[in-house]
């Protein structure tokens, strides 16, 4: 099965996603606090996902998929580690 997806409908998602990562970054920069710089990096790995995504299917090759489900399960775990640090918790608990 062959999807085609059209240039502009490409160049249009591009543009969104790239404006997306910049306020994302902007975020990580100018962010208040800890926890609003957590979301725009979580943000920002969901983005990275999405242009993996964009690009396997405009190159139609299924290679990318176990790169885009790895990313997305560190991006994930790695965002709730550093949360769960933050909140003053203990990242794995060892009660022996």
């Amino acid at each position: 099965m062959s999807f085609e997806l059209p240039m502009p409908v490409f160049y249009i998602a591009t543009a969104l996603l790239s404006a997306s990562f910049l306020l994302c970054l902007y975020r990580i920069i100018i962010g208040p606090t800890a926890f609003d710089r957590i979301l725009a990096l979580d943000l920002m790995s969901f983005v990275a996902v999405a242009v993996i995504v964009l690009f396997s299917i405009q190159t139609h090759s299924l290679n990318y998929l176990s790169v885009i489900l790895i990313f997305a399960a560190v991006g994930f775990l790695s965002v709730v580690a550093v949360g769960k640090f933050l909140s003053g918790g203990d990242i794995v608990d060892r009660d022996s």
